[in-house]
């Protein structure tokens, strides 16, 4: 399994147990654990493992779905590609769940800024600012400048500062997305072209 990316999506209040999990589970196609999707009307899920995961937080109100994206890679010649793949995802999340209060996306990395005693007061544009990437609704944008939208989902790239994580791939990770090689055929291929140099 490689590297997973996380859009999670944040929730007013308590997770009701015997609710089901997410309504726009259905919709997308999805179960919850993990998925491994070869075929999908979503582009963003296909021909990745994509696991479904509720994260709560004890003493939190609120709590978090998560969708782990096995090897979803970013450069910067795909990156409006893949932004308008998240942000079809999270646009119908949206609109199946007036509960959620925003989405972020990050590589492993949510718990480290969201776990522990945070409270819903707590996620703001502080806590926010070290997410590259993230989608509000409409008017609801926390003072950070949308980048892109769809419908009235809009997204915020919180790239290029020192404290956000870099969410663009290393050489071999770009062969293997332009090229569709696999880690191995990437690796060689690599590092055979920088010894001609």
């Amino acid at each position: 399994m490689g590297e997973m990316f996380d859009l999670s999506f944040y929730f007013k209040g308590k997770r009701e147990k015997k609710k089901p999990s997410f309504t726009v589970l259905r919709e997308l196609g999805l179960k919850e654990g993990k998925n491994r999707i070869t075929d999908s009307e979503y582009p963003l899920f296909a021909e990745r493992e994509v696991q479904f995961i509720t994260y709560d937080y004890d003493d939190a109100d609120f709590f978090l779905h998560v969708l782990h994206l096995e090897n979803l890679v970013f450069t910067k010649s795909n990156l409006e590609k893949k932004i308008n793949q998240l942000l079809q995802v999270v646009d119908i999340c949206f609109s199946q769940s007036e509960e959620i209060m925003f989405a972020s996306g990050i590589y492993e990395m949510t718990g480290n800024y969201i776990g522990g005693n945070i409270k819903r007061k707590d996620l703001n544009a502080t806590i926010l600012s070290h997410f590259p990437i993230l989608f509000f609704r409409k008017g609801q944008e926390q003072g950070f400048h949308p980048s892109y939208n769809l419908n009235d989902t809009y997204c915020v790239l919180n790239l290029n500062k020192p404290t956000v994580q870099d969410i663009f791939a290393n050489p071999i990770m770009e062969l293997m997305e332009n090229e569709g090689l696999c880690y191995e055929e990437a690796y060689v291929k690599y590092y055979r072209s920088e010894e001609k140099i």
